[in-house]
């Protein structure tokens, strides 16, 4: 670990910023492992002239699906007073002129951070220890006006962003990399979700070279340059190209209409005895169970008591919008009573993690409304829930799975920063029973890709390793299952990677949950009914 803090240049715009880039110098000046040293103000390259249809077109989309939490509204700088200020000025060779150069280099700076939509000075790399990083969305600068445009246009399902350290390649080295579910409408929501969320990676990757040194950017993962399709263009479209482009988006939509108006999308519970214990999740043979066309039933959770086998799983209503909690027994032979409702508040529940212990049965729902993680016991099993406890609080959190691991309880949630998606970042919190006190794991998130970060059940072992189920939201939410071994957990380090990926049967759409209770599996698929 670093014996002192780590040295920050910000290289921005003039004025006031966005509220993005500002979030995201607030939160290395507040941190306990950086501070910035250096200011420097750069006057941006006069940007071209953007073609009439796209800038019509975002006003247009901006007006119709921006929210309340503009990440681009102007918003003022608060600077720690010892910070050196600076306008950077051109040389003669179009790289830094030689007394800012002169300045730059007397700051002794570790990184230069370069938060703006214009080419980088030549030679400013090189006057920072660990060079030069830039914030990038797809093809683009996340300070483009284009950052999460073409994703939506050309139907990408992910939004890749990052951080790169220019290098010999054409796009620099990634030494970060996350991924979002692109909202497939709107390039509004589409930016809005990414920047917000892009605003976090400065911060965690100066916490990373903190504690690891230069460790945290030499190692990197070649599949971090991968990309979901072909390369995506970096300049705005022409009126010819943006006409056509707004003809496809309006036939998604009209497509998408269609559907809701002929068919039911619903998740259906499936299930399945015997079978292997050691072998692999496949969802193959599994007997589906079909709810009332006026709901769906989702996130299973078995559970084995006195040679029965319970399965508690979300209900929810079409005509509210709203789940509970019930349960069903299945028998061997494939009997399954009617569903009973074992737990409903006024907000909306899902996801029953259920388990045992001291011989008592707790479930943690998901509450996320509630803004906490709250903890139920058994009052009587199977249909009487008291709450317990609260475990965490003043958290947007969903899905927590609890896993007792080398003496250390474990909790997996997604955690979301405000106004972001729910699917891309899995938090990690620890403690010594599952009453808690909950503490955080050092480098939460531990994981921001949406192809792998949401919990999909509980954890199980195979061969003496534990793996852990995610779920894979691209193309669409719950379109498949991630199982991921775990290598490495200690409270300062996590270290996984993915073994398996399980997508439906080609009679359904997507599978988002996997559990296991003695002979009987369950998961759940998405089908569209008619």
């Amino acid at each position: 670990m670093a014996a002192s803090k780590i040295r920050v240049g910000i290289f921005a715009q003039p004025g006031k910023l966005p509220r993005w880039i500002a979030r995201a110098i607030d939160s290395i000046v507040r941190s306990e492992f950086a501070e910035v040293v250096l200011y420097a103000e750069v006057r941006p390259v006069a940007e071209p002239s953007m073609p009439w249809l796209f800038r019509l077109y975002r006003a247009i989309d901006f007006r119709l699906f921006g929210t309340g939490l503009d990440p681009l509204q102007p918003t003022e700088l608060n600077l720690p007073p010892g910070a050196d200020r600076l306008w950077l000025r051109p040389g003669d060779d179009g790289g830094i002129h030689p007394e800012d150069a002169a300045r730059i280099k007397d700051c002794r700076l570790d990184v230069a951070l370069w938060l703006i939509d214009t080419p980088a000075r030549a030679g400013l790399a090189a006057l920072a220890r660990h060079g030069m990083w830039e914030l990038f969305v797809g093809a683009v600068s996340a300070a483009s006006v284009l950052a999460g445009f073409w994703e939506v246009m050309l139907a990408r399902p992910q939004t890749i962003s990052g951080i790169r350290v220019p290098a010999a390649g054409a796009t620099g080295l990634t030494i970060y990399r996350s991924s979002a579910r692109t909202f497939p409408y709107s390039f509004r929501r589409n930016q809005e979700n990414v920047l917000r969320k892009t605003a976090e990676f400065a911060y965690r990757k100066l916490r990373d070279l903190h504690y690891d040194g230069a460790a945290a950017i030499a190692k990197f993962n070649d599949a971090m340059e991968a990309d979901d399709g072909s390369p995506l263009p970096s300049s705005p479209p022409g009126n010819v190209r943006m006409t056509l482009l707004l003809i496809g988006l309006l036939s998604r939509i009209a497509q998408r209409a269609i559907q809701k108006l002929l068919f039911v999308d619903q998740w259906v519970l499936a299930y399945k005895f015997g079978g292997d214990a050691d072998a692999m999740p496949s969802p193959s043979g599994f007997t589906h169970l079909l709810p009332p066309r006026d709901r769906f039933w989702a996130d299973p959770f078995p559970v084995e008591k006195d040679g029965h086998y319970f399965v508690f799983f979300e209900e929810l209503m079409f005509a509210t919008g709203k789940g509970h909690i019930s349960v069903i027994e299945i028998d061997a032979a494939g009997r399954w009573t009617s569903p009973v409702k074992v737990l409903e508040e006024k907000h909306h529940l899902s996801y029953p993690f259920v388990f045992e212990w001291d011989g008592v049965h707790y479930m943690i729902p998901e509450s996320s409304e509630k803004r906490c993680v709250e903890l139920y016991r058994c009052v009587r099993f199977p249909d009487q829930w008291a709450l317990d406890r609260v475990l965490i609080d003043n958290i947007r959190a969903v899905d927590a799975t609890l896993c007792a691991i080398d003496g250390l309880w474990w909790m997996f949630v997604n955690v979301s920063p405000e106004g972001v998606e729910i699917y891309d970042e899995l938090h990690i919190y620890y403690a010594d029973s599952p009453l808690g006190p909950w503490l955080p794991h050092q480098r939460n998130p531990v994981v921001s890709d949406m192809m792998r970060a949401r919990p999909a059940g509980r954890l199980f072992e195979r061969n003496g390793r534990w793996l852990r189920p995610a779920q894979i939201c691209a193309p669409i939410y719950g379109a498949g299952l991630s199982i991921n071994r775990i290598i490495e957990i200690t409270p300062e380090k996590f270290v996984e990677e993915e073994i398996q990926q399980i997508y439906a049967e080609t009679e359904t759409i997507g599978i988002h949950t996997w559990n296991e209770a003695g002979l009987l599996k369950v998961c759940d698929y998405f089908v569209r009914r008619l």
